[in-house]
């Protein structure tokens, strides 16, 4: 609302009021001595108007009785009795031609006496009003007479009457003036308070109620705003604890999620130690004496190495589910071509498929590329996950089949149809839960159980969406939905290295691991006769010792621990990096601390590599000749 000045707003309840009902007064006494001037001037208008007429009508009946009978001496002792009213200033006589009979004052009005005796009845002359009428006498006519009477008294008149009506009008005012102000602070009074008690009000602390004894509406108001104050205060206090409990409840969860994932993370490193060995002694069997070996001595050898592998997976897997319930997985979403993806994973499964007795096949070769929003290492894993179960859990001389699909919804689909078993209607909506295995021969297949639940999860990550089709006994069709890129691709470039032309370096290569658990040791020492270098190993059981060998040995490689008693690796990294003859000493973590956030932090530091246990052989190798080269 617009106000006519800006003050108005800020006025209290009680000058709001006054104001008001002052400005309220004042309209209505205007008005009440505007119509009571007028009534008056009207009134004082009308009483002279009907004297002057009863007057000229009693003259000129007197004077026309002297006419019929020709007394013009009777008829001037009339005018000079009529000079002795005090309201008429003029009297004039005139016979039936107009010619003037007899007159006083005539000085009085100077007019044409043929256009003023034209006049009957009244009209003004300055300030002067005339009244002319016919002389008769029984119905005959013997001239005009004409008199004037003076207004300035009965102007005089109605300003006495309109000072009378303003001066009851100032009385009425400051009375209802007064009563105004009385009234506003009886009707005002308990309304600031109200106002008072509330603003005293603050949340959560003790109110005493609102102070009112009045019992009319206000006293209402007053109890009303109490009892609604009193379910404030109780739904504060409600909402205090509840705020309290949560974030009990919210520490409490926290500490149980950094519990998990430490207890994981832990686990995790307690389980990979052993199965370095493990996996890592048997890499060394298969690549060395598997050629000594007889049939059966080989089956039982790839049969650890499949358990241990399994195993691996399981943790991996385990690992991968924790991170995303606590919201630790990390996607990077790039503009990535899918297709070589899916045809690097078909080719990684023609092993499985084979050994299955399962055709891998292409719905339709895409002949061009589809470029689309994901993370490519997650997708593969996601792309891995579905075609793995679609050969695991198919018929022997099934099918798995690929396809693409442009949607009209800015979204590639890529879809898996395979001629397994199928899944019931009434397991439909366990596929994606963790640990749920449906097919029939589920317990002699491996897996973890938990594979579709990371894929659902990862796919989400990415924006997309996964679903499925199945009929029991006809097989199913699995389908992933990403997002269509209309971003410009990132171009990789790939530096691969050329056997052929690399030169080795025959001089003898230092390399330094400092590793407490001895096994580990003697597992690397003997990874390393298969290197292109001829290696040195130089071995420290802790992280003092082992920067006393670095600087002593000067080795052209570190292979660092994390997890050691007394100094951990990290510290040991940070203490090397001060010391000037050994800081560029490459450093690569060898550890069972597979945590993104381990590797992360890891890296960021400045480690040259991290290599998780177990170690993977031909990849360590690699890694490990690259940098002595």
């Amino acid at each position: 609302m617009n106000l006519p000045f800006k003050q108005f707003s800020g006025w209290s309840i009680k000058s709001k009021f006054t104001f008001c009902s002052i400005a309220t007064l004042i309209l209505v006494v205007s008005f009440i001595w505007f119509y009571f001037s007028q009534q008056q001037q009207k009134f004082a208008s009308q009483m002279m108007e009907n004297k002057i007429k009863e007057t000229g009508v009693m003259i000129a009946t007197t004077i026309g009785a002297s006419f019929k009978v020709l007394d013009f001496t009777a008829i001037s002792q009339s005018v000079e009795g009529m000079q002795k009213n005090p309201d008429l200033v003029y009297l004039g006589i005139f016979g039936r031609q107009g010619n003037p009979i007899s007159s006083f004052n005539p000085e009085i009005l100077k007019l044409n006496w043929q256009s003023i005796l034209k006049k009957q009845d009244l009209f003004y002359v300055e300030e002067i009003l005339f009244y002319s009428t016919p002389i008769k006498f029984e119905n005959n006519i013997y001239g005009t007479l004409l008199i004037g009477f003076s207004v300035k008294k009965i102007r005089a008149q109605i300003n006495s009457y309109t000072n009378k009506g303003l001066i009851i009008c100032l009385v009425i005012f400051f009375v209802g003036t007064l009563l105004t102000i009385i009234l506003s602070e009886i009707l005002t009074k308990n309304l600031v308070r109200l106002k008072d008690n509330v603003q005293s009000f603050i949340p959560g602390e003790k109110f005493s109620g609102i102070d009112i004894e009045a019992k009319d509406e206000v006293g209402e108001l007053g109890f009303a705003f109490s009892k609604l104050i009193g379910e404030i205060d109780l739904v504060i206090k409600n909402l205090k604890e509840q705020s309290q409990d949560l974030e009990v409840a919210k520490e409490e969860a926290e500490k149980a999620n950094q519990a998990k994932s430490e207890f994981l993370s832990r686990m995790s490193h307690e389980f990979r130690t052993p199965m370095n060995a493990i996996l890592g002694f048997t890499q060394l069997l298969e690549m060395t004496a598997h050629s000594k070996l007889n049939d059966n001595e080989k089956g039982n050898l790839e049969r650890v190495s499949s358990a241990g592998n399994h195993l691996l997976e399981l943790i991996n897997e385990v690992l991968d589910l924790s991170r995303i319930e606590s919201g630790n997985m990390k996607v990077s979403i790039e503009s990535v071509d899918m297709v070589p993806i899916v045809d690097n994973v078909i080719s990684l499964s023609k092993k499985m498929a084979y050994e299955k007795r399962v055709s891998l096949e292409y719905k339709k070769m895409p002949e061009e590329s589809f470029f689309v929003e994901i993370d490519a290492l997650r997708f593969k894993q996601v792309v891995l996950n579905l075609v793995s179960n679609a050969i695991k859990y198919n018929k022997p001389d099934g099918s798995v089949t690929v396809s693409y699909e442009k949607r009209g919804n800015g979204m590639m689909r890529f879809g898996l149809r395979d001629t397994g078993h199928g899944i019931a209607e009434d397991k439909k909506g366990k596929i994606f839960k963790p640990f749920e295995r449906f097919d029939m021969d589920a317990e002699s297949i491996e897996g973890t159980g938990i594979g579709l639940t990371i894929t659902r999860e990862l796919i989400e990550l990415m924006n997309g969406s996964i679903g499925f089709e199945s009929s029991l006994g006809k097989g199913s069709f699995f389908y992933v939905d990403v997002p269509i890129s209309d971003k410009a691709p990132l171009i990789r470039i790939e530096q691969k290295a050329e056997n052929s032309h690399i030169i080795l370096n025959n001089d003898k290569k230092k390399i330094l691991c400092v590793e407490d658990i001895p096994a580990n040791v003697e597992l690397v020492r003997q990874v390393l006769t298969k290197s292109k270098h001829c290696v040195e190993l130089i071995s420290s059981c802790n992280a003092l010792a082992g920067i006393e060998a670095a600087k002593k040995e000067m080795p052209d490689l570190i292979l660092m621990d994390i997890h050691m008693p007394g100094m951990d690796g990290l510290t040991a990294f940070q203490k090397i990096q001060e010391i000037e003859e050994i800081k560029k000493i490459p450093i690569i973590a060898l550890t069972a601390d597979a945590m993104t956030g381990d590797i992360n932090k890891a890296l960021g530091m400045g480690f040259k590599d991290y290599i998780t246990k177990p170690i993977d052989m031909p990849k360590f190798l690699e890694k490990i000749d690259n940098i002595l080269a």
